[in-house]
């Protein structure tokens, strides 16, 4: 009788315990998870919103002096571009309709990344708790953001195979822009790169092998320590952009002429000597060559086109004051 006493008393007060334990909880969940905004039906609660505003921060912050910026009432300061709380408000919002309107297209697609911020909370903890020693655990911020970049990437994918563009559409977009894909300068050229401590009289051979052979497998087979190859470089496309460790080369190589050699042209521990095989000036890339870009752009053009209508047409309901929540995020 007296074990059953202490055993009734015993789930008694496990169960006050419990009750009190689950009655902290959610009242902390409660005020953790309080919904400040829907968008389209979607909740924000306030800690995704706070944690958003924080990341806009640094980007409100360097539009003002660092004088400004560190005033005690710097937020809700009025300066002639308005008060930067209002500007953090605006970046924020933004950002949210932007990921909600992925996330209800993302859903309707019936892609299957669970977009909403408690489940990611309750996720990561799970993936953290389960992380392998010696990982570094993820941020929630970071988490969040991998998900909807995650997100939006596979509904990018799904929008531009729902909505496939023809080889019309794609050169009606080529003829429109066609100065787009018009180099002023393109030259095929003969390239011969080999070490720069080469002697002299080595690459005094080699700059007369170029002059006399265009054939690149018998320039190899003759010359087996030096690197033979043919590029095309353009005005549009000079391979290497106009900065690395190949800048000279398009430098030197946009003003050649055909037929022309290069006196040496040193990058990084080679040197090159080029042979201008042809000189084309003011040549539309042919179509065939870009078809296959130009498609993709389009493609991905149309795709972010139904992001962006569904962003303009979503419908957002502030619940509480946004610039309250924001001060406590800040301040």
């Amino acid at each position: 009788m007296q074990g059953r006493i202490k055993r009734t008393i015993s789930i008694g007060m496990m169960t006050v315990i419990c009750a009190a334990v689950f009655i902290s909880c959610g009242t902390s969940a409660v005020k953790d998870r309080a919904t400040v905004m829907e968008i389209d039906g979607q909740i924000v609660q306030k800690e995704e919103y706070q944690m958003l505003a924080q990341s806009h921060v640094a980007e409100v912050k360097m539009q003002y002096t660092t004088d400004e910026a560190n005033r005690k009432d710097f937020w809700t300061t009025e300066f002639e571009d308005g008060r930067p709380v209002d500007q953090l408000i605006t970046l924020t919002t933004d950002e949210l309709v932007e990921k909600k309107a992925i996330a209800k297209l993302a859903k309707d697609a019936k892609i299957d990344n669970d977009t909403d911020y408690a489940a990611m909370e309750e996720s990561l903890g799970n993936r953290n708790e389960n992380a392998v020693y010696g990982v570094t655990e993820m941020e929630l911020s970071d988490y969040y953001e991998y998900i909807y970049t995650q997100t939006e990437s596979e509904l990018l994918e799904y929008l531009k195979k729902k909505n496939p563009v023809t080889e019309e559409e794609v050169r009606k977009a080529y003829e429109a822009d066609i100065e787009d894909y018009t180099s002023d300068v393109s030259v095929d050229l003969l390239v011969a790169e080999m070490d720069a401590d080469a002697k002299a009289d080595e690459q005094t051979q080699i700059v007369k092998a170029l002059a006399e052979e265009a054939d690149v497998n018998v320039l190899t087979q003759n010359y087996q320590d030096v690197d033979f190859y043919t590029i095309t470089l353009s005005s549009l496309n000079t391979q290497e952009g106009k900065t690395g460790v190949y800048t000279s080369r398009w430098e030197v190589a946009s003003k050649m002429q055909q037929e022309e050699v290069s006196d040496a042209v040193y990058a990084d521990n080679h040197v090159l000597f080029m042979r201008c095989l042809n000189r084309s000036e003011h040549v539309a890339e042919p179509f065939e060559d870009i078809k296959g870009e130009l498609e993709s752009q389009i493609l991905t053009k149309n795709a972010r086109a139904v992001i962006r209508q569904e962003v303009e047409q979503a419908e957002v309901v502030e619940k509480v004051d946004l610039e309250k929540v924001v001060l406590e995020a800040v301040q």
